[in-house]
């Protein structure tokens, strides 16, 4: 399609075919990593005899409907270890591209329901990656690297770049979640003496030795309080400049892994610190 102004959008929203593929493989293995970390608290989390019966929770919050209510049709511990055997088998299946679509829709729709079974367990970090598998239905996920493109399913695309509204929806969602946590850091530990990464350092129910051992250096922890705030306010920018975007991209990437590797050297963060 003739788009005005397309390769202008491309430079600041089109997305690496590559790129997406390795996203495909990274989804996958984070609901892998995912299910093996709830499979360790499968009975108390997600059956009858565990913290929430199904009696409780169609009490305490609404009893969505059909595939999203899956897990919440039975409450024996083999019904639930046989969905999340599904849940297992439909990742596999995203990780090498085989029904690439088909098992990213199947994948989110067991997700949304193993996390309506007990929605006390969520955090954020659940939060971030049921949206980001949301958007990468609609994405081309099978277009490089995969089953289904080495067996001729789906016809590649001749084009390196991919340029579509869920590639500008996960690109300015994913920038707005860094964006807009920065814009919320209001407090005086934040904006006037710098002490909130010392402070976070110092909870014990997150912290690691190597934060623990951090939290010493005063001007240490000042001075990340303060990147932290500015690369989360200014950083989403690099993904969208379109003047040397390849560069640009490069370093956001660098920069952001870098500091979610951070947030896991420092502390338990689980997802968000992946």
């Amino acid at each position: 399609m003739n788009i005005p102004g397309r390769p202008f959008l491309c430079k600041m929203f089109g997305m690496d075919l590559r790129s997406v593929a390795l996203l495909r493989i990274g989804l996958a293995v984070l609901l892998l990593i995912d299910l093996a970390v709830n499979a360790g608290h499968l009975r108390a989390f997600y059956t009858d005899e565990g913290v929430l019966p199904r009696s409780i929770l169609y009490n305490i919050t609404p009893y969505p409907l059909g595939i999203l209510a899956l897990h919440s049709a039975g409450g024996s511990v083999g019904f639930e270890a046989g969905l999340f055997g599904v849940q297992a088998a439909l990742a596999l299946m995203m990780l090498v591209g085989w029904r690439t679509r088909l098992v990213t829709i199947g994948s989110y729709a067991l997700l949304l329901s193993m996390e309506n079974r007990n929605p006390m367990v969520l955090y954020g970090a659940d939060m971030m990656l049921r949206l980001g598998l949301f958007w990468a239905i609609f994405l081309p996920l099978g277009d490089r690297w995969s089953l289904d493109a080495a067996g001729g399913r789906i016809r590649p695309s001749t084009e390196t770049v991919w340029l579509g509204f869920a590639g500008f929806a996960f690109i300015v969602q994913l920038g707005l979640s860094y964006s807009v946590s920065a814009l919320l850091k209001t407090g005086a530990a934040w904006r006037v003496d710098h002490t909130a990464v010392a402070y976070a350092l110092a909870l014990d129910v997150y912290h690691r030795p190597f934060g623990s051992w951090l939290r010493q250096f005063g001007g240490v922890t000042k001075a990340m309080t303060v990147g932290v705030c500015w690369l989360e306010l200014y950083g989403p920018l690099l993904f969208v400049i379109p003047w040397r975007n390849g560069w640009a991209r490069m370093l956001g990437i660098g920069l952001f892994a870098g500091l979610q590797a951070g947030f896991s050297l420092c502390m338990q963060m689980g997802f968000f610190g992946a």
